[in-house]
């Protein structure tokens, strides 16, 4: 994965799920492992082909914040971080 991969609002643009706001946690060469705090919890996220979702330029991180720190966020954020993201829409 990327470093500045982790954490960006990415928008789902296939599936049942399509026009879904997610935060991404983790990538693979070919896929990206996304979570949304409700039904896409942290230890079950959503695995997705690159290529059907849209990268934001938005990140639910304030400051430089890498994968091995993720251990301290919690679904309750990420559920808060996506809602202030769509009411800023």
């Amino acid at each position: 994965m990327m470093k500045d991969e982790f954490g960006l609002i990415v928008k789902s643009l296939a599936g049942r799920d399509c026009n879904q706001f997610y935060v991404l946690i983790d990538t693979d060469e070919r896929y990206v492992y996304l979570v949304d705090g409700k039904s896409r919890t942290l230890d079950k996220p959503k695995k997705k082909n690159r290529k059907h979702v849209q990268f934001t330029k938005t990140r639910i991180f304030d400051n430089e914040y890498t994968k091995d720190m993720y251990t301290h966020v919690t679904n309750e954020f990420i559920k808060r971080k996506l809602k202030e993201y769509r009411k800023d829409m």
